[in-house]
């Protein structure tokens, strides 16, 4: 699986570095999503892990003011201007009823005057598997209801993810 996974990521950069674009398909939720714009770009990667995803979110600034990155075990740094301001932790879970990724998101300031955040948020791929749509379904231990819910639309670039995480040993 590891010889697998590198080759598909040599191909990757060989399709990339020769001027090629990245396969664009239906793969469901696996693959590289990205939304905003020049200014401001958010970057969710999903790859399958077992029955469920790993997810990784990527958040970059064009002056660089402001950056999140996170590893493959869900653990994210958020810093302003460098400095460290709030720690992530994101988990995943397929929900039975939908067969919808929902993921959950526990979010720490490093600064005691702020106060923590929860919130879980709903993924759903469009027909096609172009897009993909996020619904903030509970924030704080509130269920939002519905039609009020915040929703995040990204679009899908690649097939693959860039740097996949090694297989987990079972």
């Amino acid at each position: 699986m590891t010889s697998r996974i590198l080759a598909v990521a040599i191909l990757i950069g060989l399709a990339w570095s020769c001027g090629g674009e990245p396969v664009v398909s239906d793969t469901g939720y696996v693959g590289t999503w990205t939304r905003g714009s020049e200014r401001s770009r958010s970057t969710i990667a999903i790859v399958p892990d077992g029955d469920g995803y790993r997810f990784r979110v990527k958040m970059t600034t064009d002056n660089a003011s402001r950056e999140t990155s996170c590893d493959w075990e869900g653990l994210c740094i958020e810093k302003t201007n460098g400095k460290p301001v709030r720690e992530h932790r994101f988990r995943t879970r397929v929900d039975p009823a939908s067969g919808h990724l929902v993921v959950a998101c526990e979010s720490r300031r490093f600064d005691a005057d702020e106060p923590d955040l929860h919130y879980v948020d709903e993924l759903v791929v469009d027909p096609g598997g172009r897009t993909l749509q996020s619904y903030t379904i509970e924030r704080d231990g509130v269920e939002i209801e519905a039609r009020a819910r915040p929703k995040r639309t990204f679009k899908k670039i690649s097939d693959e993810v860039a740097s996949p995480p090694e297989p987990r040993s079972r």
